[in-house]
């Protein structure tokens, strides 16, 4: 994108600041220089996201001529990040976050893409974490095309380019036509993995010892589509239809980007959802959207090999008086948190996540159900806690009590955490402590 300044040169702006012999003379009259001094301004802009398109504010945005750091900003709350250049030539993007796989491109203020770059950032608590360290780097640039079954182009495939048994190094996302470029280690051994919403890749290109830029072999992806309609009744605690309400089905699968939800509306009691299944689903959850409650888990040998389903559920008043409370400490600093949490049995494990956000918090532990009295302490599985601003994660598993346990079908949990966990940014050890109260649904 290109900016045009005209500087209009007038008499009377330079008295202050010119002598008088460097005066430039104007006629009686004139107002403006009948050629004005351009100067042509490139722009790069866009917004980051993350994979369930969320715009992500504090983000670091790096602006590298070859080795020399121009220019660093941290995104807005919509996401947005601007930088202008006077030339037009290659830049390289440094796109940065603790709690975030770190990214880097190349781009030109010429390119049509410049100014509306729309850049998706992969969860480190999924992928790895990772640390671009530009200067340091010798890189170059892979470039090739994903195509469909017909030969189209499939655009928002994910590129993850990665050595050393899964470590990420670089990523990227195909565009409008199937054509992506990635940067690489000069001559390196890079395994690319392929993530797309529909399609599995047969083969996907090894990478070696390559040492100039690189255009790959075309990437064919098999295109995976199941339909699946369910629908149902929901009722309230004396079998009458609720007229207005809201569901939540999380599909769950077994790629690192295979979770999927869809919200479904209820209409005098009843719900139709057509979903198009684009990988093996191992697992569904249904929640109420109000409350954040599960109300019911479906396993995949119970509807493999079909495809149409009916599923009746009941949204009583006693699911809508619970709320949840997460008071979290990291080294003695209050954690806010702003989802509701449920917990969910699955044989002995018990996995506490939230609803609105579920990389929020995580952990689970193993507790025998419903052998009472509890015997604490127990101790954490795993847990994992995402900030704004970091990440954090289990080495040892954390010592949990549980202090109060629900008497009935549907109720809260209460118990609290102490233990270590290890801050992703620096490394460092933390002293970490959480009291929960969340809705436990049997």
């Amino acid at each position: 994108m290109r900016f045009y300044i005209y500087f209009i040169l007038i008499g009377l702006v330079f008295l202050s600041s010119c002598r008088e012999d460097e005066l430039i003379p104007i006629a009686e009259g004139q107002t403006e220089i009948s050629n004005p001094t351009e100067i042509e301004l490139g722009v790069i802009e866009g917004n980051i996201r993350d994979i369930e398109s969320n715009f992500l504010e504090q983000v670091t945005v790096d602006l590298y001529d070859e080795n020399d750091l121009i220019e660093s900003q941290q995104t807005d709350n919509n996401g947005y990040f601007q930088f202008i250049v006077e030339e037009f030539k290659d830049y390289y993007v440094h796109v940065h976050s603790n709690i975030f796989s770190q990214t880097i491109f190349e781009i030109n203020p010429n390119d049509s893409t410049a100014y509306s770059l729309m850049i998706e950032l992969l969860p480190a608590f999924i992928f790895g974490g990772n640390t671009i360290q530009w200067g340091n780097t010798e890189w170059i640039k892979l470039d090739g095309y994903i195509y469909d079954d017909f030969g189209q182009g499939v655009d928002n495939v994910k590129i993850i380019a990665s050595m050393d048994f899964g470590q990420i190094i670089n990523y990227t996302c195909s565009n409008e036509l199937g054509f992506f470029e990635i940067l690489v280690p000069r001559g390196s051994e890079i395994d690319l993995e392929i993530y797309s919403a529909c399609g599995y890749a047969n083969e996907i290109p090894f990478v070696s010892n390559i040492n100039e830029d690189t255009t790959l072999e075309p990437i064919y992806l098999e295109t995976i589509q199941e339909h699946i309609e369910f629908t149902g009744t929901v009722t309230d605690c004396n079998g009458l239809p609720i007229e207005d309400a809201e569901l939540i089905f999380e599909f769950l699968g077994f790629s690192k980007l295979g979770n999927s939800f869809q919200n479904v509306q209820v209409t005098n009691g009843s719900y139709t959802l057509d979903y198009i299944s684009c990988e093996e689903v191992y697992q569904i959850y249904v929640y109420d959207a109000n409350t954040g409650l599960i109300l019911q888990d479906i396993y995949f040998n119970e509807w493999e090999n079909n495809s149409e389903f009916e599923f009746d559920f009941e949204l009583c008043d006693v699911f809508l008086n619970l709320i949840s409370t997460m008071e979290i400490s990291v080294d003695g600093q209050t954690i806010n948190t702003n989802s509701q949490y449920f917990a969910t049995f699955d044989g002995d494990l018990v996995t506490v996540n939230g609803i609105d956000n579920p990389s929020e918090i995580y952990f689970s532990f193993s507790f025998a159900y419903p052998n009472l009295p509890i015997q604490n302490p127990l101790y954490t599985n795993s847990l994992v806690l995402t900030t704004n601003n970091d990440y954090y994660f289990q080495e040892e598993p954390l010592e949990l009590s549980i202090t109060d346990f629900p008497d009935q079908q549907v109720g809260l949990l209460e118990g609290d955490i102490n233990g270590l966990v290890i801050e992703v940014s620096t490394g460092l050890v933390k002293n970490f402590e959480c009291h929960f109260e969340v809705i436990l649904f049997d």
